[in-house]
């Protein structure tokens, strides 16, 4: 299965538990067969207003000013399970930042990659307010750890309750499961770390096909 639609392009301007990422290194690995795309703004009460198609002009409810000072806008976001490997949870990734989607969609069609559920993805934060940046690399691909999986199915996750204004979480049924154990190992505090949840043995399990992916 291909991680995103075979027409889609990244677009050039703005982009339980959620990921927060950290100044420096964070390392995930996505758990979703494709991401929840949609698009976000704030309202003026100061909640996210997601929906599944663009708005054809301002909403009437959309906040004027972004906390930096900004004007608000309309931002696509994809929403996506992942396993965070730096906090050893299982999370709901949502992006809006253009160079992670361009980066995440360039390994997705890179013939030695493919789905990002097969390798480890370091997304690294720097800096701060407008002059944030972000750098994707990933890892050589690797079979999921069955542990992870295991935590996954335990964490029942509905993504489409993010257009409903629901907890996508309470929404499946469950709250986020504690994190797995045996622990994967945490991350390394080298410039590049390279941590990743332990690989199948081999002889062991087979490396997982997307469609068996619990998202």
């Amino acid at each position: 299965m291909s991680f995103l639609p075979e027409n889609y392009e990244v677009p050039t301007a703005g982009g339980g538990d959620y990921t927060k990422l950290q100044n420096g290194a964070n390392v995930l690995r996505v758990l979703s067969k494709q991401p929840a795309i949609g698009y976000e703004y704030w309202n003026e009460d100061g909640k996210p207003v997601r929906v599944k198609e663009k708005p054809a002009g301002t909403p009437a409810d959309m906040r004027k000013k972004a906390p930096n000072g900004g004007d608000e806008r309309v931002k696509e976001f994809w929403a996506m399970v992942v396993f965070n490997v730096t906090t050893q949870k299982i999370e709901i990734w949502q992006v809006t930042q253009v160079a992670i989607k361009s980066a995440v969609q360039e390994y997705s069609r890179h013939a030695k990659y493919g789905h990002p559920s097969k390798y480890d993805l370091t997304v690294t934060r720097s800096g701060s307010g407008l002059n944030t940046e972000y750098s994707v690399v990933a890892d050589p691909p690797e079979a999921i750890a069955p542990e992870v999986i295991a935590l996954a199915k335990q964490t029942p996750i509905n993504l489409e309750a993010l257009f409903t204004g629901g907890n996508p979480f309470e929404a499946a049924g469950a709250a986020p499961a504690p994190a797995p154990a045996p622990k994967a190992p945490a991350p390394k505090a080298a410039a590049k770390p390279q941590p990743k949840p332990q690989p199948v043995a081999a002889g062991g399990e087979e490396e997982l096909d997307d469609n068996d992916l619990p998202f």
